[in-house]
């Protein structure tokens, strides 16, 4: 889950972007690890630990029509050096 900082109110909002369907996060892992050609990608302990969750609930304004798949092509990967 990404997050946006939204400065219009007295401190900073963090809004998560919750993409276009309900995923948990081993199905990022999943695709990422897919994607990326790294099946040894792990996030099995910050997963396990609570360390990486959801903290808001899916609504119109967290939802969004991008795709995991289309966001790590399209932006996680040529991040990462790895178009």
């Amino acid at each position: 889950m990404a997050g946006l900082y939204h400065l219009e109110q007295e401190g900073p909002e963090i809004r998560e972007v919750q993409g276009q369907r309900d995923l948990s996060l081993a199905d990022v892992a999943q695709v990422v690890a897919r994607l990326s050609g790294r099946p040894e990608l792990q996030v099995a302990h910050a997963i396990n630990s609570g360390h990486t969750r959801a903290r808001q609930p899916r609504t119109a304004r967290t939802t969004t029509p991008t795709s995991i798949e289309q966001f790590v092509t399209a932006t996680l990967l040529p991040a990462l050096g790895r178009s």
